[in-house]
């Protein structure tokens, strides 16, 4: 089945120096990647150690942007190298907790075809990321293959989303999973020092 009309809303995280290597000098990669895609593009604020990029848009101009991406992750990545080897790249995608079975599948089968079709490493995290009930899937390898996988990847969260609609989905209903922010993940200053007084005076 066709899905490249299909709404969809990609999520990312990256750190400091991927989303620097994104945005590029004076915001010329991230300027030029909106016009090339013409897709919603935005990135979070760089006060927190962790970045959410989050593209949405119809899937084929998604996964347009998300070839895009890659090229100027992997531009950047071998730039200054001598070697005649090409640096991977690695894309890290947040996903609901609640299709991660479908990725991963019986005894990691699913996620083992995944990585075969694709070429990637494909690494599921074990635990959710910080005040949310999302876990993040590193992908590495070369563009195409790093595209490739998360191509796939796209295809099992639609599936996840038309089961749902169809009332089939046996996970966590989507309206209940608690999305992650990076402002609500890292607790404040002041408030981590309270607690750690807390504990001392309590020794």
């Amino acid at each position: 089945m066709d899905y490249s009309d299909i709404d969809l809303t990609l999520r990312f995280l990256m750190n400091q120096k991927q989303a620097s290597q994104i945005i590029g000098r004076n915001a010329s990669n991230i300027k030029n990647l909106r016009e090339q895609t013409e897709c919603n593009i935005t990135l979070s604020s760089r006060e927190h150690e962790k970045r959410l990029l989050t593209i949405a848009a119809k899937k084929s101009i998604s996964m347009k942007t998300v070839s895009r991406l890659g090229e100027i992750l992997e531009a950047e990545n071998n730039e200054y190298g001598k070697s005649t080897k090409l640096v991977p790249i690695t894309l890290t995608l947040v996903i609901p907790k609640n299709i991660c079975g479908m990725i991963i599948g019986k005894g990691g089968e699913a996620l083992k075809d995944l990585r075969v079709k694709s070429g990637a490493q494909i690494n599921m995290s074990a635990d959710c990321l910080p005040k949310s009930d999302e876990r993040t899937c590193q992908i590495t390898g070369n563009n195409i293959s790093v595209t490739q996988a998360i191509d796939l990847l796209i295809g099992i969260m639609i599936k996840a989303a038309i089961d749902e609609s169809k009332g089939e989905f046996k996970g966590t209903p989507s309206a209940e999973i608690r999305a992650y922010d990076p402002k609500n993940a890292e607790e404040p200053a002041g408030r981590s020092e309270k607690a750690s007084l807390c504990c001392a005076s309590s020794n």
